[in-house]
C-alpha cells in the first residue's frame, strides 16, 4: 500500500514449531523451518486476512512484503486468522517473522504435551535454566486457564442476558394469562349462554384456547422475524458468531410456545366451569 495507507495488524516473532505447538491451521505453503535463521533469505508467514486483502484472487506464496521499514521478505506460508486478544477485530491482519531473523522484545514459550500440563512446568524450568540461569520463568499457566480468563466476562454477560431472557419469558407468560383471564371474565355470560344453547365444554375450551393461540401465534411470528434480524446484526458485530442458529431458535420457540399453551389453557379450562343457569339468571 501507499505510505498514507499503512496496514494495521499484529506482528509476532516466532520460532520453528510455534504453529504446530499452538495447533494453528496451515492454509497454503509451509511453516518455518530450522533453516530459516539469520543469514538465510528473509521469510514471513501471513494470515489469510492479510493475504486476501493485498493479493485477492491469487496466491500469496512468493510475494514480497515489507513491514515497519524492514526490507522485503518472501511469503512462504498462509495460516488461518486467530483471535489473540480483545477487543476482537476480524479485519486486523497478522504477520509472523522468524525469531532468528527479527527477534522480539519479549520471549514466551508455548509447550504442547500430553496429560496434565502442570507436569511440564518442572522440565520446562530446567530446560530454560540450562540455556540461561539468569532468566526467570514466570506466569506459567495452562492455555485453558488463559482462555478461561479471556472468556470470563463474555460468559458472565451471556449468563446475565440469559437470566433476563428467562425473566422476560415468565413475564410474557404471566401477561398472556392475565389478558386471557380478564377476557374470559368479560365473556362469562356469553359462555353461559353458549353452553345453555348446547355448546359442550370441549367446544368452549377450543373457543377460548383458539383465541389465545391465535394472538400468541402472531406474537411468536413477529418475534421470530425480529430475532432473525437481530442475530444477523449481532453476527456482523461479533467475530465468528453465526447469523442463524437453528437449535437456539428451535429451543426458544419451543419454550415460548409452551408458555403460551400453559397461559392459554388455564383460562380456557376456567371458562368451561361457567354455570349456564347463573349466567342466564344474571342476564
Amino acid at each position: 500500500p501507499s505510505p498514507d495507507q499503512s496496514p494495521w495488524g499484529d506482528q509476532l516473532s516466532v520460532s520453528p514449531g510455534f504453529f504446530e505447538a499452538m495447533g494453528m491451521t496451515l492454509v497454503e505453503g509451509r511453516f518455518f523451518r530450522e533453516q530459516d535463521r539469520r543469514g538465510s533469505p528473509p521469510v514471513v508467514i501471513v494470515d489469510e486476512v492479510l493475504a486476501k486483502r493485498y493479493w485477492p484472487g491469487e496466491s500469496a506464496l512468493g510475494k514480497q512484503i515489507g513491514w515497519g521499514g524492514d526490507g522485503p521478505k518472501s511469503v512462504v506460508g498462509v495460516v488461518k486468522h486467530v483471535i489473540r486478544q480483545g477487543p476482537v477485530d476480524p479485519g486486523r491482519t497478522q504477520l509472523y517473522h522468524v525469531a532468528g531473523q527479527v527477534p522480539g522484545p519479549m520471549q514466551a514459550v508455548a509447550i504442547r504435551g500430553r496429560g496434565n500440563p502442570a507436569a511440564l512446568t518442572g522440565p520446562a524450568r530446567e530446560a530454560l535454566r540450562a540455556v540461561d540461569p539468569q532468566v526467570a520463568m514466570f506466569d506459567v499457566r495452562p492455555m485453558t486457564d488463559r482462555l478461561g480468563d479471556l472468556a470470563a466476562q463474555p460468559r458472565f454477560l451471556a449468563l446475565l442476558v440469559g437470566a433476563f431472557a428467562v425473566i422476560a419469558l415468565a413475564l410474557a407468560a404471566i401477561g398472556i394469562y392475565g389478558v386471557l383471564a380478564y377476557a374470559v371474565a368479560q365473556r362469562t355470560r356469553e359462555m353461559g349462554i353458549r353452553m345453555a344453547l348446547g355448546a359442550d365444554r370441549a367446544r368452549v375450551l377450543r373457543l377460548v384456547l383458539g383465541d389465545g393461540l391465535r394472538l400468541g401465534g402472531l406474537g411468536l411470528a413477529l418475534g421470530l422475524v425480529g430475532a432473525f434480524a437481530g442475530t444477523r446484526l449481532l453476527a456482523s458485530q461479533l467475530y465468528g458468531a453465526p447469523a442463524v442458529q437453528p437449535a437456539i431458535f428451535g429451543a426458544a420457540l419451543f419454550a415460548c410456545a409452551g408458555a403460551l399453551l400453559l397461559a392459554s389453557w388455564l383460562p380456557a379450562w376456567r371458562a368451561t366451569g361457567v354455570d349456564p343457569v347463573e349466567a342466564l339468571r344474571s342476564e
